[in-house]
């Protein structure tokens, strides 16, 4: 800087609070200019370099804080107020340049972001002429020794010397209070009894921690310091208004800016919650610390931030919360003397409040206008800074929101300010409104999100059943290989033997023969329910078909279950009979023994076969019930960790349309094979048994074994002899110390958990790249899967894979508390519209009543309520 400092007379000085922090900060971050604080005052009339150098010496002359620099003596920080220093101020004429509004704004923006070494001169002056008669004086001080309010008093005096040497009349220049008696008034507090009160106040009031902010995405743990800003437009209306409210008696407060400060706090609070929920909010905001007449004609550095925090209720309003804020506010002011602030009091809030007032005038009686210049950076752990800015009492506030960029990405940038808005336009619509009932949404973002979601051009739904499509794959692939049944001897792990297969017709005359047998003994009708207990094996995919085609629901039953819940499913369901063989019928008659009504007809899968003609088995095939799409295709019972286990219905309709949209999804048009090594109780299964037997695929059944289920996926990968598997994000943990360099797998579907982002690259990494891994959401109740995402090693980099999209005819929404959208990044509850939606629970009226309600974005249809959370990402995916 062009500077000439004396560096003998000096006078050393320890640091304020403040500047100790700002201090530290900056040494953290020394690469990045954080706190400078850069203004262009736009002058409409002819200056006089000469003279203006000569106002801005005699300010220099008479302003300690101009005079001061930073050395580090003993690893302490002090300062150094010296009292000879000259600075020459530069003179720059853009006024010749082809674009000079242009020219000047990349001007100004290049040298706001000049970084100062805090030993030499910590300011930069620079007179710009733009024109014949109009100038810009550009003025960026480091924070160290300058705060908003100095400003004003640098602009005041230096516009007042420059009147003055006009004149010849500058040895009438006023000296200025120095800033080295306010650091010694400063630490004259440090033990006082107002300095051990407020002390015990913040300990007090900073007991229960607040969480992180939480905005459109989540928070990363390594962030830059550059920040973006956004201008927020309030308009002249709404300042208006504004105003207005601050004058009526519930909003007044001790002067006219405490109360509009207490507006804007009370909108940013509820802004916040809005899109958290949190309970417990923190906003730093400033004290001006000027309590004296010669303090408020000080230039240096005197705020101080303090955390301001409230409380928010579930029902809480915007008056009860500005009451809050209001109450808040005189406590904090109460306890914030000079020298209070502290690292531990800074580490309390993430979210900034500046609301920034000054009266800047004309210059030498020439019009000017003031423009703020932001350096684009900030504080690492200041997530988002709301700067409110009430320059010369224009018309209308000026509201700037500087958000880290690392933190607010892409269009993710300009929400703030949105939201900001329409959440003022609440307040000042009505004051007694709901904080948590705001709707933060524009009417295009209103028509985009209640679409669910859904793909833009989905398939129509399937107007076949599951068992009709099996039976068309039968007339296309009669002789192709349809299940085949893993022999997990040790002899034949090597070479892949079978123990049985079935074409494709071999497994159709099983079903037919079993239809026949189920409605001929046991007068088997649509509408029925029927118990399967069966290991994984041939025969019980030919009874589920069965079962099916008969127009009864099936009721999958895990013989590894305990023996309670096998007999608590067996009663809820109502089942007309029992599906199983001869090595349970022993275990199924105990578990019977005490049930009311006696034990149920039991069909042995293995025991004696009633014989039909070939004839008859024939005529069945045109023999087949007529289905209806919402008639009950299975029921499957969720495992009961919340409660009793609840039994979902789940329709034709929906099932078709999963296995529909899957297998189109998955196969790509191939035959592929898949594995059945999981429950048939798990609709995680419900894949892997119908997409390969509606597509000409091979299902390839891993039966129970005395090994672990762990080891058995790893069979399975290790056997090397399927194309696509469907596991838990637990199970496909397991696979990670495998050679996968030569595996035939080629798809991976994910299920049932959390799918971390962590796993998905280690696993892409040992697949050599060579794997498509999908990332399938959805509940039982949703049938089967509702959305779907597949990892993106370059994309997907959050803490989570996506969940992604809307499968066809699926509609997702995120919900807030009363059932309303939230916007892009807002975490919500997550509802399932569509087809897939199940019927309810069986024989639980109230609670399907409860969690399956009517759609309101779509008339005559339900939808799911999950209880998952989740949140719409940028690209449109959900997280």
């Amino acid at each position: 800087m062009p500077a000439e400092v004396d560096n003998q007379a000096v006078t050393l000085a320890p640091l304020t609070r403040s500047q100790l922090m700002i201090w530290t900060g900056q040494k953290l971050q020394s690469d990045e200019p954080l706190y400078n604080m850069a203004l262009a005052f736009r002058i409409h009339g002819d200056i006089d370099p000469d003279l203006f150098q000569r106002a801005f010496d005699a300010l220099v002359a008479r302003c300690d804080a101009l005079r001061t620099t930073f050395v580090t003596i003993k690893d302490i920080p002090k300062q150094r107020f010296h009292e000879h220093y000259r600075y020459q101020v530069e003179y720059v004429d853009l006024s010749s340049s082809a674009d000079v509004e242009t020219t000047l704004q990349n001007w100004l923006k290049a040298h706001a972001q000049a970084e100062f070494d805090l030993g030499h001169c910590l300011y930069e002056s620079t007179l710009i002429k733009i024109a014949a008669k109009e100038f810009v004086w550009f003025f960026n001080q480091h924070h160290l020794t300058t705060d908003a309010w100095s400003t004003s008093l640098i602009y005041k005096n230096v516009q007042e010397f420059y009147t003055l040497a006009k004149a010849g009349q500058l040895d009438q220049a006023d000296y200025l209070p120095e800033y080295a008696s306010y650091v010694e008034f400063e630490a004259a507090q440090r033990d006082t009894k107002a300095m051990r009160r407020a002390r015990k106040f913040w300990q007090e009031q900073l007991q229960e921690p607040a969480q992180p902010s939480r905005f459109y995405r989540p928070v990363p743990r390594q962030r830059r310091g550059e920040t973006h800003r956004i201008q927020c437009d309030i308009g002249v209306t709404r300042s208006e208004r504004l105003k207005s409210l601050a004058t009526e008696p519930k909003f007044r407060s001790i002067t006219t800016d405490l109360s509009r400060f207490q507006i804007f706090a009370t909108t940013l609070f509820a802004w916040l919650y809005r899109i958290n929920s949190h309970r417990v909010l923190t906003l730093g905001t400033p004290s001006h610390n000027r309590g004296t007449s010669a303090h408020k004609n000080t230039v240096g550095l005197f705020i101080e931030l303090y955390p301001l925090r409230i409380v928010v209720d579930d029902d809480e309003t915007f008056m009860s919360l500005h009451e809050k804020v209001a109450i808040a506010t005189r406590y904090l002011l109460m306890h914030a003397p000079p020298g209070a602030s502290g690292f531990e009091l800074h580490r309390a809030y993430d979210v900034i409040l500046n609301y920034i007032t000054a009266s800047f005038g004309k210059f030498d009686g020439l019009a000017m206008d003031s423009e703020w210049v932001h350096a684009d950076y900030g504080d690492r752990n200041h997530l988002l800074r709301m700067q409110v800015e009430d320059f010369d009492h224009l018309d209308e506030f000026r509201v700037f929101f500087d958000v880290n960029i690392d933190v607010f990405v892409g269009n993710e940038r300009s929400c703030p300010g949105e939201h900001f808005v329409r959440t003022l336009d609440a307040f000042l619509d009505n004051a007694d409104q709901r904080l948590s009932t705001v709707d933060l949404l524009s009417a295009e973002q209103h028509a985009e999100l209640s679409t669910g979601f859904s793909p833009r051009k989905p398939a129509a739904p399937p107007t076949t059943t599951v068992i009709e499509r099996f039976e068309q794959q039968v007339s296309r692939t009669p002789d192709a290989v349809a299940v085949a049944d893993r022999d997990m001897s040790s002899e034949a792990a090597a070479d892949g033997q079978y123990r049985s297969t079935l074409t494709y017709a071999d497994l159709h005359h099983r079903v037919l023969g079993l239809s026949l047998r189920l409605q001929d003994r046991f007068n088997l009708c649509p509408g029925a329910r029927v118990a399967i207990l069966l290991p994984r094996c041939p025969g019980a995919i030919a009874s589920i078909l069965a079962v099916m085609r008969c127009g009864a629901s099936y009721i999958p039953i895990d013989p590894e279950y305990p023996a309670e819940r096998i007999s608590f499913l067996l009663t809820d369901a109502d089942t007309e009979l029992v599906i199983t063989d001869t090595s349970l019928q022993d275990k199924l008659a105990v578990l019977q023994g005490n049930r009311p009504g006696g034990q149920l007809p039991t069909l042995l899968l293995d025991g004696p076969q009633d014989q039909h003609p070939a004839t008859e088995v024939e005529e069945a095939k045109n023999g087949r019930p007529d289905v209806q799409p919402d008639d009950c295709a299975y029921v499957i019972y969720t495992s009961g960790s919340t409660g009793k286990p609840k039994g979902v219905e789940v329709t034709h309709r929906g099932l078709s349309n999963y296995i529909a949209w899957a297998a189109t999804r998955y196969t790509n048009d191939q035959i592929l094979t898949w594995p059945l090594f999981t429950s048939l109780s798990f609709d995680l299964t419900i894949t892997s048994v119908f997409v390969p037997l509606t597509t000409g695929g091979k299902l390839l059944v891993y039966p129970e074994s005395r090994h672990d289920h762990d080891i058995l996926i790893r069979r399975v990968v290790a056997d090397n002899l399927v194309d696509v598997i469907k596991l838990t994000p637990a199970h496909l943990s397991l696979l990670q110390a495998m050679d996968l360099s030569a595996s035939r797998l080629r798809s991976i579907i994910v299920g049932g958990e959390d799918f971390k982002t962590d796993l998905a690259r280690s696993m892409h990494h040992y697949f050599g790249g060579n794997i498509a891994l999908f990332n399938e959401y959805g509940p039982t109740e949703a049938t089967v899967a509702c959305m779907i995402h597949r990892y993106r090693p370059t994309i997907d980099c959050g803490a989570s894979v996506p969940i992604g999209r809307a499968i066809d005819n699926a509609k997702v929404y995120v919900l807030n508390a009363h059932r309303q959208l939230q916007p892009q990044g807002v975490i919500g509850e997550l509802y399932i519209g569509g087809v897939g939606v199940a019927r309810g629970y069986l024989n639980r009226p109230a609670l399907t009543q409860e969690r399956f309600i009517d759609n309101p974005f779509c008339a005559g249809e339900k939808m799911y309520r999950s209880g998952d959370l989740a949140y719409v990402n940028a690209d449109g995916t959900l997280t």
